[in-house]
């Protein structure tokens, strides 16, 4: 698979060369997804695989089916396609369940986003209210006009 996303290091530096440390906790988010996403590739390589072995053995065992001169034979080779035919189903299944998976975490990782922009939205509402209300307390308004004084 080739990787659409390029690696975010742990620190930058400012254009007049000062290091900045990430924290690490804010792309935890996209570590989950990037694993998820790594997760389904794996999995679906692996039963693209197997479905390519499950199909040579459904083939050979079709042609020893054609081939079959007893009963008992034919039963037992009908016995063998059921289970080949359950395991290539069953490589389908786990591919679909990683690519659920992944998209869970996506709506996960998109749910808690928008929690956050709530929570800062929140906080910085009281952060302005509590301004507001400190600055009225120290600069009262005046209530009367000015008075200057006359030459």
């Amino acid at each position: 698979m080739a990787v659409l996303y390029a690696t975010v290091g742990a620190s930058f530096q400012t254009p007049r060369g000062q290091t900045i440390q990430r924290p690490a906790d804010q792309y935890k988010l996209f570590a989950a997804i990037n694993n998820a996403a790594n997760n389904y590739v794996t999995v679906a390589d692996n039963a693209a695989q197997r479905r390519a072995t499950i199909k040579n053995q459904i083939a050979q065992t079709t042609q020893q089916l054609q081939n079959a001169t007893t009963d008992a034979e034919v039963q037992k080779l009908h016995g063998v396609l059921t289970s080949l035919n359950a395991d290539l189903a069953s490589t389908d299944d786990e591919v679909n369940q990683a690519a659920a998976s992944a998209q869970v975490q996506d709506i996960q990782n998109r749910n808690d986003q928008q929690k956050q922009i709530q929570a800062l939205t929140e906080q910085q509402n009281a952060e302005f209210a509590e301004s507001v209300s400190n600055y009225t307390a120290k600069f009262q308004l005046l209530n009367a006009p000015t008075v200057f004084p006359t030459p």
